[in-house]
């Protein structure tokens, strides 16, 4: 006869088994500062964690709460980053510190404070409710949420109307106002659209192409309306999109080893004047509805920095036209050396705020840095060599124009320190930007260089009329050349001679439409193309 346990044997089972089969200890906890920020606001974002082991590793991820009910429904809502941080780590190359990359600058144990950059006006700003959740890979803890608002600033004007497909109203989506160049298309402002259809978008008194964004639709630029906001208006203009017949699926990965995924990476896929944009999963996965067409698949530049990669300056493409693309592999490579240094004016004066440019010398790869209130950067790029630039129109404004930049050599884990001065604008050339048959064109950048290493540029307003700040010396304009442009222009070699500080008016600036092409094959010594 088997003998019965006692209660208290029977109590310490259970409790025993209790703790064998427990769900993850609940003890990290997060909180997020400023807790409520406005669609232009420029400064950072800290998420705070505490309550985790020594040396522990999180996730981080950010959804859009597109139902607002303050939880994340993987049905709905989207996650827009996702990133890891380690308690007391941060990424470095060549003992340096890669600060692009989100990391733990707490130096308590158990506790992580990473800091987001908000100051750059992009698509992370976009008015809505988010969701910021910290979860541990190793399943460590249980998930926990914090919550975020970005609102729409009071400017006294909003754009505002319905997103709409033949007809129905399209909800949860997000619409942005854009304003066009020939040159450059630039978020202004952004916001989530309710589960009606129903958008808002406030933004400084301008012209913006105002286009929608939505899983299983695309966007037509050309007939996305152009709305005119003058001060204090509310006009009222529906989006329409178009329902997606297609797909493109891949995965975004390291170069060196693709089995590691790149998550949380905005995707920009364009074809000519149709418009969508998707998210890498935590795997670096996607599948992105489309339509018939061949498109551009193109990683965001700052979010690959974020996680400590480069971007592609000829993204791939996928051609649709036949049928569903899958299989689509992006491989981008991880930086592996360091340029960095401080922008400052002759007086030793930071330039907080302006971006600087790296390009690889073959234009395969590209980064940027955004200098801090010391005016520090850090541009983190691979074995190779470089070449850096700033933002030429930004510096202009502030009436600088940059000193010469060398071309950098750099060797895997080589960390190499140069600050970039700049010079007081001591005169403008100005005048006017027309076509052939002399119409004005507008918003196209014309640049100018001495070849000595300065660089500056301006945009030609909606009279045509540009004014590009310059110095002494002999300067050579040409117009910037982008051939995703709806036309393509011959531009003259026109030379402008500065002397004393005396500006130059009353420049006519004439190109000429392209009417032909030119193909032609490079070859090498043997008579093998040169790719």
């Amino acid at each position: 006869m088997s003998a019965i346990p006692s209660k208290r044997h029977t109590l310490t089972v259970l409790i025993a088994l209790a703790v064998s089969y427990a769900s993850p200890t609940i003890g990290a906890s997060v909180s997020v500062t400023p807790a409520r920020a406005s669609n232009f606001y420029s400064g950072v974002i800290t998420v705070q964690i505490t309550g985790l082991a020594t040396g522990e590793t999180v996730r981080i991820e950010r959804f859009i709460d597109f139902n607002t009910n303050d939880i994340v429904n993987n049905a709905i809502d989207l996650m827009v980053q996702s990133f890891l941080v380690t308690d007391n780590k941060a990424s470095t190359i060549g003992g340096a510190t890669n600060a692009n990359v989100i990391f733990d600058s707490n130096p308590a144990n158990g506790a992580i404070t990473a800091t987001l950059d908000f100051r750059k006006i992009d698509i992370d700003h976009t008015a809505g409710r988010f969701i910021f959740r910290v979860s541990s890979p190793s399943g460590s803890f249980s998930s926990s949420n914090a919550l975020f608002r970005i609102t729409n600033s009071i400017l006294g004007q909003t754009s505002r109307g319905l997103v709409r497909n033949s007809g129905t109203n399209v909800g949860y989506s997000i619409v942005a106002a854009l304003t066009e160049s020939q040159n450059d298309t630039r978020l202004v402002a952004s916001a989530v659209v309710s589960s009606n259809g129903q958008y808002n978008v406030s933004a400084p008194a301008g012209t913006y192409r105002m286009v929608a964004v939505k899983r299983g639709y695309v966007c037509n630029f050309d007939t996305a309306p152009l709305v005119t906001l003058t001060n204090g208006a509310t006009p009222s203009n529906n989006i329409p999109l178009m329902v997606a017949t297609r797909s493109i699926s891949g995965r975004l990965v390291n170069a060196a080893n693709t089995n590691v995924g790149l998550p949380g990476v905005n995707l920009f896929l364009n074809s000519d004047t149709l418009f969508t944009l998707a998210f890498t999963d935590t795997n670096g996965n996607f599948n992105v509805p489309v339509t018939a067409t061949q498109w551009k698949v193109d990683p965001d530049e700052d979010a690959l920095r974020t996680l400590g990669y480069l971007a592609l300056r000829d993204p791939p493409s996928a051609d649709t036209s036949t049928g569903n693309v899958t299989g689509l592999v992006i491989a981008v490579p991880r930086a592996t050396a360091l340029i960095c240094g401080t922008l400052k004016n002759s007086l030793n004066s930071p330039l907080p705020g302006l971006e600087l440019f790296a390009s690889s010398s073959n234009r395969v790869y590209s980064t940027r840095s955004i200098t801090d209130p010391a005016g520090a950067f850090i541009l983190a790029v691979a074995a190779g060599d470089w070449d850096v630039s700033v933002d030429t129109q930004a510096l202009s404004a502030l009436g600088y124009v940059a000193d010469s930049i060398p071309r950098f050599s750099l060797a895997q884990d080589e960390v190499v320190k140069h600050d970039v001065s700049v010079t007081r604008i001591t005169a403008f050339i100005a005048g006017r930007l027309i076509d052939e048959t002399g119409a004005t064109l507008t918003n196209m950048e014309i640049r100018a260089n001495d070849n000595s290493g300065h660089y500056s540029s301006a945009t030609a307003n909606s009279n045509g009329k540009f004014a590009i700040g310059v110095l002494d010396g002999t300067w050579y304009l040409q117009l910037e050349y982008n051939e995703s442009a709806p036309r393509s222009f011959i531009y003259p070699n026109m030379s402008i001679t500065i002397s004393n500080g005396i500006s130059v008016s009353n420049i006519v600036y004439q190109v000429l439409t392209a009417t032909n092409t030119v193909s032609i094959t490079l070859r090498d010594y043997t008579g093998s193309v040169v790719s």
